[in-house]
């Protein structure tokens, strides 16, 4: 007696993995690293990989298949011994925020928020918000400069930051502010004073110190110019 026998290879089976349409983004599938159908078949044995492309302002939240094993990590799904569908969660993608902080000041303290009259020697804020700047001269100081390192557009009139796209460090320049009126004038003449070179006021008049002020004496008809002086200043 002879037994003999014929045996076929038996074809591996092969599933459909679909990548369902989805708000805010694309997703696609196959057995390259770098997908760009959105469905693939494949047998057990193989990797299907998975790429997320998010729309403009979105990111992936979240991703699941209705069959095999996925990796998180490496968007991969493993195992596949169904149809699988493949889902994902796309949502809005936070601003970025920045760190506004006010630099080492003297004579003063510097405010930044993103509300008007701030309180804060720092804040956060993302490119599309207004950084409010509030100074506070120490008494007999008033301010005479200021700057923002980073990337930003500073108003010098409204004391604002806006366009902020880096950390941000406020710094201020606070300067002593003097005083300068009229003393008493002996004889007959007249006496101006003034930031021009040929000042016409004897008004009272309010600086920053260190600013050089302009003094014209002026004798009346009959009479002579003698003398000036000047109290509480360097010349």
């Amino acid at each position: 007696i002879t037994v003999s026998a014929t045996f076929t290879q038996q074809q591996a089976t092969t599933y459909t993995v679909t990548a369902l349409s989805v708000a805010n983004g694309n997703i696609y599938v196959g057995t390259s690293s770098n997908p760009t159908s959105t469905s693939c078949s494949v047998t057990s044995s193989q990797t299907v990989y998975v790429r997320f492309v998010p729309d403009s302002g979105y990111n992936l939240v979240s991703w699941t298949s209705s069959a095999g094993t996925i990796n998180m990590t490496n968007n991969t799904i493993t195992g596949i011994n169904a149809n699988a569908n493949v889902s994902a969660t796309f949502s809005a993608t936070p601003p970025t925020e920045y760190t506004i902080s006010v630099g080492s000041v003297s004579n003063g303290k510097i405010y930044v928020g993103t509300s008007p009259n701030p309180t804060s020697s720092s804040c956060k804020a993302t490119s599309l918000q207004v950084v409010y700047v509030n100074f506070a001269p120490n008494s007999g100081y008033v301010l005479s400069s200021w700057s923002a390192s980073g990337t930003c557009t500073k108003d010098d009139l409204s004391h604002t930051l806006t366009g902020i796209s880096s950390n941000v460090t406020v710094t201020a320049t606070f300067v002593q502010q003097v005083t300068v009126s009229l003393g008493t004038i002996t004889g007959d003449g007249y006496v101006y004073f003034g930031t021009s070179s040929d000042p016409i006021s004897s008004s009272q008049l309010t600086v920053e110190k260190g600013t050089k002020i302009y003094v014209k004496c002026v004798a009346k008809p009959g009479a002579s110019f003698k003398s000036w002086s000047v109290t509480n200043a360097a010349s």
